[in-house]
């Protein structure tokens, strides 16, 4: 991902604000989610879920079941504390997650299945704009969610209401999908060039056109 210039402030890993904590939660190993489907039914099911909730793929091999993204900037107006613990403000204020790379993992054979979703979350979103240099420990909402969405996609289920991750807001300035970001006066779309994902400056848009 390349850095909107101005946007990420660059801390040493650890080092934390005066007057701000650091998580209080422990990490806890995810287990696997049992789908009663076949290995290919789950893959193309994860897959599908990216899709859905446009979520941009990095990593993809079927020989070892893994499916990830590169890391991905979260906006504020889409996350929320309860993914993650990242930490408290000097006002005990919880801090959002700024980043995320998504991994999943697929096993199975013929007849049954497992997925498991695990999420390095880090870096936290203030006032000035998200800033990296700090880990999260995940909370395992985002992550339980995602699972029970692609286990009711494999199995030919509806999306259970609670699985239903929140998608992408849509932006006054960016095309339907996108994530907005501004940093000193000037708006950002995440968006698809060539072959890769970027964050491309763009002139905010008159009503009903497009950037």
């Amino acid at each position: 991902m390349k850095a909107i210039p101005g946007i990420l402030t660059l801390l040493s890993t650890g080092c934390v604000f005066a007057g701000t904590t650091g998580p209080e939660i422990l990490p806890t190993p995810r287990p696997n989610t049992i789908v009663a489907a076949a290995f290919t039914k789950t893959w193309n099911a994860v897959i599908d879920v990216f899709s859905d909730k446009n979520i941009p793929i990095g990593v993809i091999d079927r020989s070892s079941g893994l499916i990830a993204t590169q890391q991905l900037w979260i906006s504020a107006s889409d996350t929320s504390e309860n993914w993650a613990d990242c930490g408290k403000d000097p006002h005990g204020e919880s801090f959002a997650p700024a980043f995320a790379v998504y991994n999943i993992v697929v096993r199975g054979d013929t007849v049954n299945s497992t997925v498991r979703t695990t999420v390095k979350w880090y870096g936290r979103q203030t006032q000035a704009g998200p800033i990296s240099g700090y880990d999260c420990v995940s909370r395992g909402v985002w992550e339980n969610d995602m699972d029970a969405a692609i286990k009711a996609r494999a199995e030919g289920r509806p999306v259970p209401a609670m699985a239903a991750i929140p998608p992408t807001p849509q932006s006054a300035v960016c095309n339907p999908g996108e994530k907005h970001s501004v940093s000193h006066g000037h708006d950002y779309c995440w968006r698809y060039v060539g072959s890769t994902y970027q964050w491309v400056e763009v002139k905010r848009k008159a009503s009903g056109s497009n950037p």
